[in-house]
């Protein structure tokens, strides 16, 4: 048996989380309990369990709504989603929390998650992606599992030593990109250069992805990453 771990999960209010959602079954695999907070938590509801519950935080995508492009400097793009400003406005705070200079506890944040740990930090993206030879985004009549591409991984980085490769496969589904990764290092890039995967420099294990590990729980990648943000996050004991 393993002690469970509290994981804050983000998500939008109009996006609500249940236990089938892929990022719950993903976490609850390794021993992580997660709890969904959006908006309508409240502010000091999300403080208090930041400061007395959470072990580890994963900021996540659901929902159409895109970043404000305000909050990266940008004008807003024709192709660019509503933003839901009250979302953007907690999951900054959390990003601003996860990234203070004593912090050390694991953070995860996937596809949006990744966009907003470099945001967060004075970052930067791109708000329409041009399709390549790479697929970025679902075809009509496939699933986000069906659209796997390769990632190329920085050798010596975090994502390197936990893959224990330089090259990996995850599926994707996104329409914006980070360009500017902000106080991260940019450590895994697809085929046509589009940034990949990012990393905190200086923290244990800050990490961004801009693919789905979680909509393919069953392969080798997968497995390897939520299992050592499980270990990370404090669980000594995970499912393989």
């Amino acid at each position: 048996m393993f002690a469970e771990r509290k994981v804050l999960v983000t998500t939008g209010d109009a996006s609500p989380l249940t236990e089938h959602d892929p990022i719950i079954r993903a976490l609850r695999s390794v021993g992580l309990e997660p709890d969904v907070i959006s908006p309508a938590t409240g502010y000091l509801e999300i403080q208090r369990k930041w400061n007395q519950e959470a072990h580890a935080l994963v900021l996540y995508a659901t929902g159409p709504e895109d970043i404000n492009p305000e909050r990266y400097r940008q004008q807003r793009h024709e192709k660019t989603e509503d933003p839901d400003i009250d979302r953007d406005a907690m999951e900054l705070d959390l990003v601003a929390w996860v990234t203070a200079k004593d912090e050390e506890r694991a953070g995860l944040g996937i596809c949006r998650g990744e966009q907003m740990l470099a945001v967060g930090t004075k970052g930067s993206l791109g708000q329409h992606i041009i399709e390549t030879t790479v697929s970025h985004s679902v075809k009509p009549g496939y699933t986000i599992a069906d659209n796997v591409h390769d990632i190329e991984l920085t050798e010596g980085s975090k994502v390197y030593e936990i893959f224990g490769t330089d090259r990996i496969s995850l599926p994707s589904s996104h329409r914006q990109m980070v360009v500017d990764p902000g106080e991260f290092c940019i450590t895994g890039r697809a085929d046509d250069n589009t940034v990949a995967i990012i990393e905190h420099p200086r923290k244990p294990w800050l990490i961004g992805v801009e693919e789905h590990p979680e909509e393919a729980l069953a392969s080798v990648p997968s497995q390897l990453l939520f299992n050592d943000f499980a270990r990370a996050a404090g669980v000594r004991t995970q499912i393989r």
